[in-house]
């Protein structure tokens, strides 16, 4: 069978926004009217329009992505709301001697888990730092290293120096190779 150009779009839009999955496409283009049976999808993912699958699914993978850091999110809010239910009802059960510690504090354990991998999942789709970099050296420092390295060059009698609020820097040039047009 032939497809119109529209609804090969389409089912291929549906593939990328599924992550490839050609079962899960088929679900959504079902659910917005359109049937197109499982092996097509998948002769149009692997055999017959592989480029454009490709082309769509760089074009859509921002999407994707966003979609899955707010999914992620929406979970690790779940489990950290069920982890604060669970402290609550573990303290009152605590305190009315009903159960034991273990019993609710294994609910609030596995939600805090479950918040947190979820929070550092959606903040790598959306591509948030991971780790913080601290550079406790001092302006004099980084600007006496460049010049170690010949990144920039200080004439003698230059004087680098900080003094509280006010830094005296001095006449900076670029160094590092020859020149244009020598």
């Amino acid at each position: 069978m032939s497809w119109p150009d529209t609804e090969v779009e389409r089912g291929l839009v549906a593939l990328a926004l599924s992550n490839g999955s050609p079962t899960h496409a088929q679900r959504l283009l079902a659910a917005d009217g359109l049937a197109i049976p499982l092996q097509t999808l998948k002769s149009w993912k692997y055999r017959d329009h592989v480029e454009r699958y490709e082309q769509i699914r760089a074009r859509e993978l921002p999407r994707i992505k966003q979609q899955l850091a707010d999914r992620h999110t929406h979970l690790a809010e779940l489990h950290a709301d069920l982890a604060e239910k669970a402290a609550r009802r573990l303290d009152e059960a605590i305190d009315n001697n009903e159960l034991k510690p273990h019993q609710l504090g294994g609910v609030m354990h596995q939600s805090n888990v479950g918040s947190g991998i979820h929070t550092d999942k959606a903040r790598d789709l959306r591509g948030d730092a991971t780790v913080v970099v601290e550079d406790r050296r001092t302006t004099e420092e980084i600007i006496r290293g460049l010049a170690a390295l010949g990144v920039i060059e200080l004439e003698d009698g230059d004087v680098v120096e900080e003094t509280g609020q006010e830094m005296v820097l001095p006449v900076l040039t670029v160094g590092g190779g020859a020149q244009s047009g020598d």
